[in-house]
This record gives C-alpha cells, sequence and structure tokens, in this order.
C-alpha cells in the first residue's frame, strides 16, 4: 500500500523491494502458497483499480532482487542438498500437485467463503457491509484503500477456491 500511494519514485522503488523482499520471506513460511495468496489479491486490486503501470514499478531489477534473495537462499541448499525424490516431492506434489487437486481436500468451490463467517465472528457480520462500501467508494481517491483490502480479501479466496474446483 505504502509503494501503491508513493509519488517519490525513490521511495515507491524502496517501498516495493520491502514489498518483494516480505514476499521472498512468506515462501519460506509456505512455499510458493505465500506469494500466489499476495498475488491473487495484488493482481485483483490493479485489475479493479486499473493501475497497471505498476506492473512497471513492481518488476524492476530492485524489487525482483529482494524477493530472490530469501527465495534463493533457501532453494540453491535445497536443490544440491535434496535426493530428486524429495525435490520433485516438494515443486511437483506440495505445489503443483495440490493446486491442482490431487493431494487437496475434497471441499465445495464454495467451502472458504462459507466458513469466513462464523470462523470470524462476531466481526464477520460487519463484512458485507464493508464489502458494499468499499466497491461504492472505489472510484473516490480518498477511499482507494477500501478496494484495497476488498481485493485483498476476495483474490485469495478465489484462488484458495479455484484450486478446489480442479477435482
Amino acid at each position: 500500500w505504502i509503494a501503491l500511494e508513493n509519488t517519490d519514485v525513490c521511495k515507491k522503488r524502496r517501498a516495493y523491494a520491502a514489498a518483494g523482499f516480505s514476499l521472498g520471506v512468506s515462501f519460506l513460511f509456505k512455499g510458493f502458497v505465500g506469494p500466489a495468496i499476495f498475488g491473487s489479491g495484488f493482481l485483483l486490486y490493479l485489475i479493479l483499480s486499473r493501475r497497471f503501470g505498476e506492473l512497471r514499478q513492481i518488476l524492476r531489477p530492485f524489487p525482483v532482487i529482494a524477493f530472490l534473495v530469501p527465495v534463493l537462499s533457501w532453494v540453491f541448499p535445497f536443490l544440491l542438498q535434496a535426493s530428486s525424490n524429495l525435490i520433485q516431492e516438494f515443486f511437483i506434489v506440495n505445489h503443483i500437485g495440490r493446486f491442482l487437486g490431487y493431494l487437496s481436500h475434497t471441499r465445495a468451490i464454495y467451502y472458504y467463503l462459507l466458513n469466513i463467517w462464523p470462523a470470524f465472528a462476531p466481526g464477520s457480520v460487519l463484512l458485507p457491509l464493508a464489502i458494499w462500501m468499499a466497491w461504492k467508494t472505489r472510484k473516490e481517491w480518498q477511499n482507494r484503500a477500501g478496494i484495497f483490502f476488498l481485493a485483498f480479501f476476495i483474490g485469495p479466496l478465489v484462488l484458495l477456491s479455484t484450486s478446489l474446483s480442479f477435482q
């Protein structure tokens, strides 16, 4: 959000680099799922806000290198030490396979949507109002944060639900 809202080019690049590094760390905790969950929300935000020019800033060398530093600090030693079976288990079975539904749970595509309400009650009671307000005020300069957070709610929800629909 800081990078998106910054007009100073140097501050914008530093903020995107910090975000890239954070995404790299999320890979260390969740594998490809960490960056994918963030990416689904961020891409949805760019689509809804029509701010596609931000992709030029994100894909500059500094943010990309900041992302790769934590990722490669784990991937290179893993590739050097792991057996081919373990490499296949991590990259293919645990990431691609689970997303496509080979090893994933067998729940309906609306599973996450239905289970958000009771899991986050009583705060979830306000979720429909928050969604409506974010959508209604999405084009107002001072209210862009609403559509940002809405995208980060819907994007991961769709991504996680989509992985279930491949079964």
